[in-house]
């Protein structure tokens, strides 16, 4: 799909929410009908929202909301009600036959209607009083209340969460506390806690039954109970795919967010929430709808407004402020060879091809190990030969000393063009040609391979100094 054809169509797909709305003219929607009907790609994404649509009005008409079904049976025959469109082409028709009700003429209707309405209002009031805790206590739990003294008396306060990795200092307040105060690794965080990162530093939290918490810069937030944590600014990323029993819930605004067995990033800017799922599906609830998001579409919710559904179509650049933690972190090193595995996989194929490969740079030395993993891979069959000889540049432009004896290894690659690539690494990080050029190393048969791979090991070995921390 040329660029400029896929720009219409994120332009397309942005309307769509506004169509399921009843929101655009009649030319606006037949342009946009006429669009979906011979574009798969925006097909896909029209039944997707519409499925998110049908599922929180249904949501919005349940045994909580009896009152407002009330209210408009009394007044059916005065109002106009919402209508519900299963396919294009019943949305079309309506579209097109929509006119002005008529009305009774004179006082009456105008009596009548009023008095209509006064009526399901009473009634819709006294029977939203008599539901609305048990639709709160339904669609969102109660929440466990941290222990706390009581005159002369205090009980234990049972820790839910650890913090696990910073990049800089993070400040933790727990109940009792005047202040807030530093959190260093392996810090207890007891319910009623919080915590809170800097402009410029990030953190890794551990939860009690194994789900990951990361925050980026300026982010606060606050653990109510165990496995729920109230986002109350700031960005995080969850992951609750430890285990079966790892499960966790994100308050964000009016929005609740769970997670078992998926990962997912939040973000929360006053009373605007953004959920991305990047694997798995999270619920998402507000009381007043519900529904399922999968991986790969954002779904934001301002108070007052209609949630929205887009696609996501880059995951690892929208979720770039994770590489910080992952470089970092040493025991997120499997996450970052995956991450440097993903950004390879995709980067010679999108729009994006040149924002990826800097993204890739950005890393600097520190993604030349995953780099090398990946050429290493027994799956090498299985690899795009594009993506093996950009990872193979990369390591010749990024690698450090530290990573020769890794780069010695791919001397012996299949491809000229990696064992090229490696031997112009080491030239350019030790300054001497070991055994022979890159140009040789590059043309050389099996033969010549055998000998000058077995010297370089000798080198290596005869020279490990060079290469300690």
């Amino acid at each position: 799909m040329q660029n400029g054809a896929r720009m219409k169509c994120i332009e397309y797909q942005e309307n769509i929410s506004g169509w399921l709305d009843g929101e655009l003219d009649l030319a606006e929607s037949q342009e946009l009908r006429s669009h979906i009907e011979a574009c798969d790609e925006c097909r896909a994404f029209y039944e997707e929202s519409a499925k998110l649509n049908e599922s929180i009005q249904a949501t919005l008409f349940s045994e909580s909301q009896a009152a407002s079904r009330i209210a408009e049976n009394v007044i059916a025959d005065l109002v106009p009600t919402a209508q519900s469109f299963e396919t294009l082409e019943t949305l079309e028709s309506y579209e097109e036959s929509q006119t002005a009700p008529a009305k009774p003429p004179g006082s009456l209707y105008t009596l009548v209607w009023f008095s209509s309405l006064a009526a399901a209002l009473m009634l819709g009031f006294f029977l939203g009083t008599q539901n609305g805790n048990s639709q709160k206590n339904e669609l969102l739990g109660s929440r466990p209340q941290p222990d706390v003294p009581l005159g002369d008396e205090t009980t234990q306060v049972l820790p839910v969460a650890k913090m696990s990795f910073a990049t800089g200092d993070v400040e933790f307040w727990e109940p009792g506390s005047t202040e807030y105060l530093l959190c260093p690794a392996d810090t207890d965080v007891p319910v009623g806690s919080k915590m809170r990162t800097g402009s410029n530093f990030k953190c890794e939290i551990e939860t009690s039954s194994g789900a990951k918490i990361r925050m980026d810069c300026d982010t606060e937030v606050f653990f109510p109970g165990e496995d729920e944590l109230v986002l109350e600014r700031g960005r995080i990323w969850c992951g609750t795919e430890s285990n079966d029993d790892c499960k966790m819930t994100v308050q964000s605004g009016n929005a609740s967010i769970g997670l078992i067995g998926a990962v997912c990033s939040v973000q929360s800017e006053g009373e605007f929430t953004e959920c991305l799922p990047l694997r798995g599906k999270v619920a998402v609830q507000n009381g007043k709808w519900q529904a399922e998001v999968p991986a790969g579409k954002t779904l934001a919710m301002n108070t007052g407004e209609e949630p929205r559904l887009r696609n996501s179509e880059n995951l690892i650049m929208e979720t770039r402020w994770l590489n910080e933690i992952l470089i970092k972190n040493q025991n997120a090193s499997g996450e970052l060879e995956e991450r440097v595995s993903q950004l390879l996989a995709v980067v010679g194929f999108s729009k994006m091809q040149y924002l990826l490969e800097q993204e890739l740079r950005a890393l600097g030395s520190d993604g030349v190990p995953p780099l090398i993993a990946f050429l290493n891979s027994a799956a090498q069959e299985h690899q795009n030969l594009a993506d093996r000889n950009r990872a193979a540049m990369l390591v010749k432009d990024l690698a450090d000393v530290e990573h020769v004896p890794q780069i010695t290894q791919l001397l012996k690659d299949d491809s000229a063009i990696v064992r090229g690539a490696a031997a112009a690494a080491i030239l350019r990080v030790l300054g001497v040609n070991i055994a022979a050029t890159p140009e040789q190393w590059s043309t050389a048969s099996a033969s010549e391979i055998e000998a000058w791979h077995a010297k370089h090991l000798e080198w290596i070995e005869q020279n490990q100094s060079w290469f300690s921390p």
